[in-house]
């Protein structure tokens, strides 16, 4: 801390310590403090002594005294004075020049109005973790919005440099360039994790809750929704980010305003149109997935469909103009309320007898409830920072502007809609064999998919944690190609690999050899949907190492310029499932266990697409063999570990609580398979320096390890 009058360190010849009774407002967690009198410390001279003060009104002066009560005299010079209040889990201790202890005046009472200190600190805790989220979601967006351009400017300043290889300036800019794209990417690694925490505290207590029928219904009504608003916003909002973002950068107040204006109209008929198909047509859209009884849950959802429309104008509006607060508040606000109104109305409707779709509808109704509140929340923020910047730039005509958003928008429109339509053919099918080719109920058909949802919720779930690891690394390797360096490029797409292989193999085989502990460590609510969901699990397992292997290849396909090629391997890969699903799940021997087959086949048939055009299109060919030999071998000797030590542990408490029993016993097994495959990992050198140093803290993960 400096002088603002000197630049010199500050320094004080008196400190004051005011002890002041202490408690927490009405909103759970604003501290609040009794200023009218309390005891507390002088110190000065380096010594110190204890002191009481009062104060008879806000604006009249500190009265303090020393401990026998007469007026305290104090040195000339600077003074600084201190309040504390004794705050949960906080403490005050002041040591003297030989190292002893000084003992203090006692902590400050609580405040008798005050909330308790342990209801203050499950406040604290809980309003920390959203302003955690709300600046996580805020550096993503941050980041979402500005990598392109950053790789751009990178792009740029790498042909500059190649035309000009001596000019000093043209390597630091190129440098900077490099600098800026890395530490965005370690913004997207990092923060991506922190956000998807958000949507695994919803999956698993909403799949207990709702149970596997519940889940159907509730996962019919979600597809339909993900396939409207696909359709409706999959593109268009990094469209209109990003020509809001050209307008900004060129001081063009009146095209941003058009921008918006046209683009706002153009989403609230898009979400208007999607919105009234939902709602009243919901009866159709069920039926059409032969799954009549989830037409509740399509209604409750169909309003959300309006406010994320105009929610994805609004949020690529403001991201546009390098503003991601708003899109960090209104997100994390659209998850809280979806914890908080979702899941408590999900129970109630159960608790007060009513039906399992009635209860997924009350499940979703949280969702709508989130999207409206945000969609609410950011038209309050642009009402009241409405843009009033005077230029003299003539905007482009709205019909200019609506043909530029699709330009932009419709590609990356048909690339997303692909694996959404293939979802509602998927479920469509096996929900139509299970009745038509087995002859089911309905209502049993809902039972057995459910089951089969309830356990691909946990490989989509560790997906999501895994992937932006290796995603992290693809901006590295497209700034190589930028530069031309090749040799580059094929090192970062080597530890791309290597890590997807050391953190989806192992992942993929524990979930596979501890699915059923796991469902019903999961699953406390729902026994038996755990005891059935298992079986699922252990195809599914292996299935999500090929998920994450999907998402790489993706990524690096579309770093080779090669944008269109996924598009058509997600294509086959969802013509086998689809087919297979029809064969299997029909055939009454199978049922329901075709569906996690076809699953796992139409990410195999992806991948091996995959994996053959990255081989083709790299300049250096990748050496399969090597990067994924290692890791395959130490994956099957930590399952083999795991399963063991799971099965031993259970069987020596097989005489205890059920779920206690399964719950150590799983934790076991985990704890085993984690320590087997670190030591594989390290022994065997599968981990390098290098593949590990491109990450957010790398060099420190690095020299942990010992990586050379």
């Amino acid at each position: 801390m400096q002088d603002a009058d000197n630049g010199q360190q500050v320094g004080f010849t008196n400190v004051f310590v005011f002890y002041a009774s202490s408690g927490i407002k009405d909103d759970g967690y604003t501290r609040q403090y009794d200023m009218t009198a309390g005891t507390g410390l002088y110190l000065h001279g380096g010594a110190w002594e204890r002191i009481n003060w009062t104060k008879e009104d806000a604006t009249g002066p500190f009265v303090i005294t020393n401990e026998a009560g007469e007026t305290l005299v104090v040195s000339q010079g600077k003074s600084f004075i201190a309040i504390w209040g004794g705050y949960y889990g906080q403490s005050l201790s002041l040591t003297a020049a030989d190292g002893s202890a000084q003992t203090l005046p006692d902590k400050p009472a609580l405040l008798e109005s005050g909330i308790p200190d342990d209801a203050a600190a499950a406040a604290e805790a809980e309003y920390k973790a959203a302003q955690e989220a709300t600046n996580a979601q805020a550096e993503l967006a941050r980041a979402q919005a500005e990598l392109p351009d950053a790789q751009t400017a990178l792009e740029e300043a790498q042909a500059a440099l190649d035309a000009d290889p001596e000019n000093q300036d043209l390597i630091t800019a190129r440098d900077n360039a490099q600098a800026n794209v890395d530490a965005l990417t370690a913004i997207l690694a990092a923060a991506v994790v922190i956000v998807k925490l958000i949507g695994a505290a919803y999956k698993i207590p909403l799949s207990n809750i709702l149970g596997s029928a519940g889940q159907t219904y509730f996962d019919t009504a979600y597809q339909i929704y993900n396939f409207l608003l696909t359709f409706s916003t999959a593109g268009l909002p990094l469209a209109i980010s990003r020509m809001t973002s050209q307008a900004h950068a060129k001081g063009l107040e009146n095209e941003k305003r058009r921008i918006f204006s046209t683009a706002i109209w153009l989403f609230f008929g898009l979400g208007l149109v999607c919105s009234v198909l939902m709602f009243f047509r919901a009866d159709a859209l069920a039926r059409f997935l032969n799954n009549s009884l989830a037409a509740t849950a399509v209604q409750a959802l169909a309003p959300a469909v309006f406010c994320v429309c105009l929610l994805a104008c609004m949020r690529g509006y403001t991201q546009g103009q390098g503003n991601m607060t708003p899109t960090a508040v209104s997100q994390v606000l659209e998850a809280l309320l979806k914890l908080g109104i979702g899941l408590p109305l999900a129970w109630y409707v159960l608790h007060i007898g009513k039906t399992a779709e009635l209860s997924a509808a009350g499940a979703i109704v949280g969702v709508t409830a989130g999207t409206a509140v945000s969609m609410l929340f950011l038209c309050a923020y642009l009402v009241t920072h409405r843009n009033r910047k005077e230029s003299l730039d003539v905007p482009s005509s709205s019909g200019q502007i609506i043909k530029q958003i699709l330009l932009i928008g419709v590609p990356i429109t048909l690339s997303n809609s692909a694996m959404s339509i293939i979802n509602i053919i998927d479920t469509k099918i096996v929900m139509g064999r299970l009745q038509n080719g087995l002859g089911l109920s309905e209502t049993a058909a809902a039972v057995l998919n459910g089951q089969y949802r309830i356990a691909m919720n946990m490989p989509n779930m560790v997906a999501s944690f895994v992937y932006p690891v290796t995603m992290s690394l693809i901006p590295f390797a497209a700034a190589a190609l930028a530069r031309k360096d090749h040799a580059e490029a094929d090192r970062i797409i080597s530890s791309a690999f290597r890590l997807i292989a050391i953190l989806a193999l192992p992942a993929g085989v524990g979930l596979s050899v501890l699915s059923t502990p796991i469902e019903r460590l999961m699953l406390p609510m729902q026994p038996e949907d755990a005891l059935a969901a298992g079986p699922h699990l252990q195809i599914l397992g292996i299935a999500l190492i090929f998920i994450c292997l999907m998402i790489l290849t993706n990524a690096i396909l579309q770093t080779y310029g090669k944008e269109k090629l996924p598009i058509f391997t997600v294509i086959a890969g969802g013509v086998v499932k689809v087919v297979m699903n029809y064969i299997l799940v029909g055939n009454p021997d199978i049922s329901i266990h075709g569906a996690p087959i076809s699953t796992l086949c139409c990410y195999l048939t992806i991948c091996g697409l995959n994996l053959f055009f990255v081989w083709k299109y790299s300049p250096e060919k990748p050496r399969y063999t090597q990067l994924f030999g290692k890791p395959i071998v130490a994956s099957a000797v930590m399952g083999a570990a795991a399963w063991a030590v799971c099965g031993l542990v259970a069987r020596v408490l097989s005489g205890h609580s059920a779920y206690g029993a399964n719950a150590l016993a799983t934790f076991c097994g985990i704890l085993a398979g984690v320590v087997v495959y670190g030591v594989l990992v390290i022994t065997l050198r599968i981990l390098q320096a290098e593949d590990v140093k491109a990450l957010p803290k790398g060099e420190k993960i690095a020299k942990l390890l010992r990586l050379k």
